[in-house]
C-alpha cells in the first residue's frame, strides 16, 4: 500500500496492443514507450475493442505478462522454483531489466505477484550477493542437469575423460577422476548459478522502480511469500463464490427462483473444473480452470494481495429475464 502511494498519477503510461501475440506485443511496447515511464498510471487498451480501462483491463494485461515472463524466461520447477534462462541475446536486449519492471508494476498497480523463483534467486534480488548455501538442487538448466547426472553416474575413469571438455568448460580446474566426482558436481553447480548473475543485476535494476529494491532489502522476509512459491492463497471455488454478489429478485417470486437455480448451476460448475484440475483430466487445448474463469470475468487470476482488497473482492451477478437470445 505504501508503494502504491509512489505511483505518479499526473500522466499515464499506454500500453495499445492486440490479443494476438500478446506477451511479445506488450514486451515491445513496454519497452519502446517515450511519452511516459512505468512510473506513471499503467492504462491499457486492447486495439479494436471498445472497452476503457479502470482497473480491469490493466490486471487482464499485467496477468497475461507474468505468466508470459515465468513460461518465456524461467525454467525448473513449479514447487521448488524457477531460475532465469540463461540467454544471452535477451540479456543484450534489456529483457530482463523489462521484466523486473513488469514484476515491480504488477504488485504495485494490482496485478499477480511473480511467486515462482527460487529462494536463492530471491535472496539475491534482495541483497545482491549469492546465498552461501545454493548447491545442486537449485539447478534448473536441463543441459547442466545432464551433464551432472553423466558424472555422478560414471562408473570409471574413462567416462569421466569423454566428459572433461565440458567439465573443463564449466570452469573446473581440479583432477577429473572418480574420487572427484562430488567436487566436480558442484563446481558445474556453481557454474550454472554463477553465469546467472548479471541476469539477476538487470532483473534487480527493473525492481527498482518504486523503491521496490530497498522494500526487498529491509523486509525480506516478509516480501518472500510474493517471489518465492508455496505461501500465497491459490484461487478455488469457495473464493470465488464467496466473492459472488447476486442482485437477487424479490423473496418468493418466480425470478428468485429461476436466479437461485442459476447460481447453484454456476457452483456445480466451477466445482467440476475444480474436479477435473485436481484429476487432470482437463484434455488438451487450452486450459478452462476456476483460475482462468475469474480472469474471464474479472480480468485478474489471483487473489488479491492486501487483506482489505481481499476483503472488498465482489463480484456482482445481475439477471437478464428479458433476455431473448442465447
Amino acid at each position: 500500500m505504501s508503494l502504491e502511494k509512489k505511483v505518479d498519477t499526473s500522466r499515464s503510461f499506454n500500453i495499445n496492443v492486440t490479443r494476438e501475440d500478446l506477451f511479445q506485443r506488450g514486451l515491445k511496447q513496454w519497452a519502446r514507450q517515450k511519452q511516459a515511464s512505468p512510473k506513471n498510471l499503467l492504462r491499457v487498451s486492447f486495439i479494436g475493442e471498445n472497452g476503457i480501462d479502470q482497473g480491469a483491463l490493466r490486471k487482464e494485461f499485467l496477468t497475461e505478462m507474468v505468466c508470459g515472463i515465468e513460461a518465456r524466461f524461467f525454467e525448473g520447477d513449479g514447487e521448488r522454483g524457477k531460475n532465469p534462462k540463461y540467454s544471452i541475446c535477451d540479456y543484450q536486449d534489456n529483457s530482463f531489466k523489462t521484466c523486473g519492471e513488469i514484476f515491480a508494476t504488477s504488485l504495485v498497480q494490482g496485478g499477480p505477484a511473480p511467486n515462482f523463483l527460487t529462494r536463492w534467486c530471491y535472496h539475491f534480488l534482495c541483497h545482491g550477493e549469492m546465498d552461501k548455501d545454493v548447491g545442486v538442487l537449485e539447478v534448473t538448466d536441463q543441459d547442466i542437469k545432464n551433464l551432472m547426472t553423466e558424472v555422478e553416474n560414471a562408473e570409471g575413469g574413462e567416462r569421466l575423460i569423454d566428459l572433461s571438455d565440458a567439465i573443463v568448460a564449466c570452469g573446473y580446474t581440479g583432477p577429473i577422476n572418480v574420487d572427484q566426482k562430488k567436487a566436480i558436481t558442484d563446481a558445474i553447480a556453481l557454474h550454472a548459478l554463477v553465469r546467472l548473475i548479471p541476469i539477476l543485476n538487470q532483473l534487480r535494476e527493473g525492481l527498482r522502480l518504486y523503491g521496490l529494491d530497498e522494500v526487498l532489502a529491509q523486509h525480506t522476509q516478509m516480501c518472500q511469500q510474493l517471489f518465492v512459491p508455496g505461501h500465497l492463497q491459490e484461487v478455488n471455488v469457495d473464493f470465488l463464490l464467496l466473492a459472488l454478489s447476486p442482485d437477487f429478485s424479490e423473496e418468493g417470486s418466480v425470478r428468485r427462483q429461476r436466479e437461485m437455480r442459476i447460481i447453484n448451476f454456476l457452483q456445480d460448475f466451477l466445482q467440476k473444473l475444480e474436479d477435473r484440475a485436481v484429476h487432470g483430466t482437463n484434455g488438451g487445448g487450452k486450459c478452462l480452470s476456476v483460475r482462468s474463469f475469474l480472469q474471464w470475468v474479472t480480468g485478474q487470476a489471483h487473489v488479491p494481495l492486501i487483506e482489505s482488497k481481499r476483503e472488498a473482492f465482489k463480484i456482482t451477478v445481475h439477471f437478464d429475464h428479458d433476455c431473448d437470445s442465447r
